[in-house]
């Protein structure tokens, strides 16, 4: 599955972005930032590659404290930061469905059931980081 995705990088994060993050608020505000856009493609990418380095593993992925942090400061809403990274885990399960369906990606569905519940842990690990650094800018919690 990791060899699968790290080959389709690209097509992943495109996928992303255009069905999910260019409908989001802090791309609304920022879309007309000359290379914000790339910039936001580049980070994708980079946090997307180390995803893959800790798939089942039971961790999140690193640096989305960093990214958190990042996001309060761009002054990014934090429902929209924690959308956005709901989205990119809702995409990944629908980039490998799509691909079990179209015959591209060769596996039994036991094991891509298996590789949707650790994205799904994943996700959760990674939440708890976003949060943690989204509010380590701040003394009040607003959820």
């Amino acid at each position: 599955m990791v060899d699968f995705l790290d080959r389709r990088t690209e097509d992943f994060v495109n996928y992303w972005i255009s069905t999910y993050y260019v409908y989001s608020e802090e791309y609304a505000l920022r879309r007309h930032v000359e290379g914000f856009l790339d910039a936001q493609h580049r980070e994708t990418t980079f946090l997307f590659r180390k995803a893959l380095q800790y798939f089942g593993k039971n961790e999140g992925v690193p640096h989305l404290e960093e990214i958190g942090q990042d996001r309060h400061d761009m002054q990014t809403p934090f429902d929209d930061a924690y959308t956005n990274l709901s989205t990119f885990f809702t995409a990944l399960m629908e980039f490998l469905m799509i691909h079990h369906e179209n015959r591209t990606l060769n596996c039994s569905q036991a094991k891509l059931f298996k590789a949707l519940l650790e994205i799904r842990k994943m996700e959760a690990a990674s939440g708890l980081s976003l949060i943690t650094g989204y509010y380590s800018q701040t003394e009040e919690i607003n959820i």
